[in-house]
């Protein structure tokens, strides 16, 4: 995607794109990673109303697991309560 600044077009990351990045880092990275991941990909998944099944399954299948899908899913369904 491009982002219109001034007269320029700069180059950004989708939405989809920075998930799969996170996603990639999750699986690759420390276990440290998910203080920060985890709770990024939830609030991005709230906040633009992804759903879990047809938005997320396909990314984490892809980009990390089903371990780290499942975690998300729960971090989600806390944080709609909460709302």
């Amino acid at each position: 995607e491009t982002m219109k600044v001034g007269h320029l077009s700069i180059p950004v990351a989708s939405l989809r794109d920075l998930i799969a990045m996170k996603l990639f880092a999750l699986k690759n990275g420390t276990h440290e990673r998910q203080d920060k991941d985890i709770p990024d990909i939830v609030h991005l998944s709230v906040l633009n109303d992804l759903d879990a099944e047809t938005d997320l399954r396909p990314l984490c299948q892809k980009y990390a697991d089903l371990d780290i899908y499942t975690q998300l899913c729960q971090r989600i369904t806390q944080l709609k309560k909460t709302d």
